[in-house]
């Protein structure tokens, strides 16, 4: 019998249904292309656009009733005094207990594999303590420091007790959940290096992925293998803002959006497995970021239909921008190569609050919304992708010279985006009104176009167009 196998065992009396199950789909892309993509002529191709998944990513809140326990009681001697072991710590026994309330206990400690299989046949044991590898820098500590000195103490627990394999605080058991999963969460999304760490969530409970450490060990090895060398390749750039393009690029080209696997919300998924969810996106940059001393946080929200999703702020150049690698990556059922924008490459919030990005670093639960904490204010354009590239128009002469630019360069090359930004609304609509003249002077221009579709946002002023391929 495996060991997860095992465990559940223990826990199958125990876990009740998720209050909360929240997913990161193609609802959650941008708001024309990944809901509903508008075909500017031609007739629409189901394998051309995004695939419509619901799958659960964030932290969710699990009742659990404590008719049945696993207990961990102080060891005594015969004067009475805790045992300790060699390392100085305190020994204590587990008892699978199926009626008792669980009693307070000076340590709390992690039930290694050989732990569960005595538990299971025996019923009690000594318990060992168990080491997962050392963790990277956490980076930029902005939402560690908007806590209280209460809050801290429960987020350096919960992030020790992940790292060491603990599955259960009982410190915690009592505190009220929307406390405990505010926490819970923020380690969950700020700390990407802890990738064996669940999504879910119970007050005094850690649920892990994976509880053998050199399991752990060898899964990390297989990320320092993909990560490596994309921290070369940034090593040699000398700005930020080309640094972050390195990782944005790789994420994108790399991989590709799923989430039928808990390790999709993880870096492991979007290193690894080359699969992730927008969780797993975001970590993965903010894992990057860390490893480059680049203070980077991850965000949550929804997008306009109340979708959970997962994006980053980061600081470039002493300005805070957001940047949505996982809405840069086109999500379609047949995987298309070499397809990349930057639509949401380090873009301030006035372009995407309220507008495609809403509920910022809110958690919806069922008892109310959870506020993680307020995230810098990013007000800067000068990093803007769009800024720094000169491709930004005021006037529609030059964004429709611009576009059939674009298009020309886009069939040179087989390529599959035009994008651009315009100063003002008006001229936004100048475009946007033309934009089946688009589609007609690129079929001019090769056959093999049988059309195009526009992901256009008229509150970011921006102009995106897909082309379509034979």
């Amino acid at each position: 019998m495996n060991f997860k196998r095992k465990l559940s065992l223990l826990l199958a009396l125990c876990i009740a249904i998720p209050v909360i199950a929240s997913g990161c789909n193609k609802d959650g892309g941008e708001p024309d292309e990944d809901i509903t993509p508008r075909i500017v002529s031609g007739e629409e191709n189901g394998e051309d656009y995004d695939v419509d998944v619901d799958l659960e990513e964030f932290p969710i809140v699990t009742t659990i009733p404590r008719e049945t326990e696993v207990l961990e009681i102080v060891v005594t001697g015969a004067d009475g005094a805790a045992v300790t072991d060699a390392f100085g710590n305190i020994e204590t026994s587990v008892t699978f207990d199926t009626k008792s309330t669980p009693q307070a206990t000076t340590t709390a400690r992690p039930l290694s594999d050989g732990d569960v299989e005595k538990i299971v046949q025996a019923g009690t044991t000594s318990v060992t303590n168990v080491v997962a590898p050392s963790s990277v820098s956490g980076g930029n500590k902005f939402a560690y420091n908007t806590l209280n000195a209460k809050e801290k103490k429960l987020y350096d627990d919960i992030l020790s007790g992940t790292e060491t394999l603990m599955w259960r605080l009982r410190d915690y058991d009592n505190l009220p959940i929307s406390e405990w999963s505010k926490v819970l969460g923020l380690v969950f999304n700020q700390e990407p290096q802890l990738f064996w760490m669940g999504p879910k969530s119970m007050s005094g409970s850690i649920f892990l992925n994976e509880y053998e450490p050199s399991k752990i060990a060898s899964m990390q090895k297989q990320i320092d293998a993909v990560v490596n060398p994309i921290l070369n390749d940034a090593k040699a750039k000398s700005t930020t803002y080309d640094k972050l393009k390195v990782f944005h690029d790789w994420l994108v080209l790399n991989c590709d959006f799923a989430g039928d696997d808990p390790y999709h919300s993880t870096i492991y998924g979007a290193f690894v497995m080359k699969k992730a969810q927008c969780a797993g996106y975001a970590k993965a940059m903010k894992y990057l970021c860390d490893k480059s001393g680049i203070n980077s946080m991850v965000i949550t929200g929804t997008n306009g239909k109340g979708t959970t999703h997962a994006w980053n702020v980061v600081d470039v150049d002493g300005a805070w921008y957001n940047i949505d690698v996982m809405w840069n990556d086109p999500v379609f059922s047949t995987p298309r190569q070499g397809y990349i924008r930057y639509t949401y490459f380090l873009v301030p919030d006035k372009w995407i609050h309220n507008n495609t990005h809403h509920d910022v670093n809110k958690a919806l639960l069922s008892a109310g919304a959870i506020s993680y904490f307020t995230p810098p204010a990013s007000t800067e354009t000068a990093k803007n992708y769009f800024t720094v590239n000169n491709m930004i128009y005021k006037d529609f002469a030059s964004a429709d010279a611009a576009i059939k630019a674009q298009i020309d360069k886009a069939i040179a090359s087989k390529g599959h985006v035009v994008e651009l930004r315009v100063e003002s609304k008006q001229v936004y609509d100048e475009v946007y009104k033309n934009l089946k003249s688009y589609q007609t002077y690129a079929q001019s221009k090769s056959s093999n176009v049988r059309g195009l579709s526009d992901s256009c946002n008229a509150g970011m002023l921006s102009i995106q167009l897909n082309m379509l391929y034979d």
